[in-house]
């Protein structure tokens, strides 16, 4: 084999090469984020910065989990309520978190984006969502939305609840005098999580 001849197919063996890396890589960008998985532990999750900065460097560390937990509560007030009903609720939400906590805004847009940094899509209502889950499947207003919302309800969107075998809620007691030992009194308060809540956690948040 001539020189000319071993130097065209070493460039064309090279090529080849570039070609499957190319391939490979176009590959491993197309895969999908990877699913949440529990370790049964509480993760901890430290932001620091702005509203929106904090909001992003969160939903950078935690968006299988947002995610996961999207996928879950969205299927259970859905079934509850149906879609439209769900999604005006959550514009109404949103009006009122506008109006009196903006920053709050700020924040979810940027959790939006971390997400978003991660390979993952969260919409903007699905995080109202999740902060009111437990208002909007088990104790959800009958009463008509405020004029102020400019929101109007449809009557004909929405299957009846589910009936549901127990209740989920949280309780508290006190006693005092003859009832305590020592007379003084007691107050006690047990705060239920949603049974579709994965793990909890921690965060520290330096603004």
């Amino acid at each position: 084999m001539n020189r000319n001849n071993c130097l065209f197919h070493r460039f064309g063996a090279v090529l080849v090469f570039c070609f499957v890396a190319v391939q490979l890589a176009g590959l491993a960008a197309a895969a999908p984020p990877p699913p949440y998985l529990s370790t049964g532990f509480p993760q901890v999750v430290v932001v620091s910065g702005t509203d929106h900065e904090m909001g992003v460097q969160y939903g950078e560390q935690t968006a299988p989990a947002i995610v996961h937990n999207v996928a879950i509560f969205k299927s259970r007030c859905y079934d509850g309520h149906g879609k439209d009903k769900v999604t005006k609720d959550m514009q109404v939400w949103n009006y009122y978190l506008e109006k009196y906590d903006p920053a709050y805004k700020d924040w979810l847009q940027g959790i939006m984006e971390g997400c978003r940094n991660k390979g993952y899509n969260v919409e903007y209502l699905d995080l109202i969502m999740l902060m009111v889950y437990p208002t909007e499947l088990w104790a959800r207003p009958n009463a008509p939305y405020p004029a102020e919302t400019i929101i109007a309800a449809s009557a004909q969107d929405s299957p009846a609840p589910p009936p549901r075998g127990s209740y989920h809620a949280c309780n508290t007691y006190a006693a005092t005098g003859a009832m305590t030992k020592d007379g003084k009194p007691i107050h006690a308060i047990t705060s239920m999580a949603a049974t579709e809540a994965m793990d909890s956690i921690i965060l520290l948040a330096f603004p």
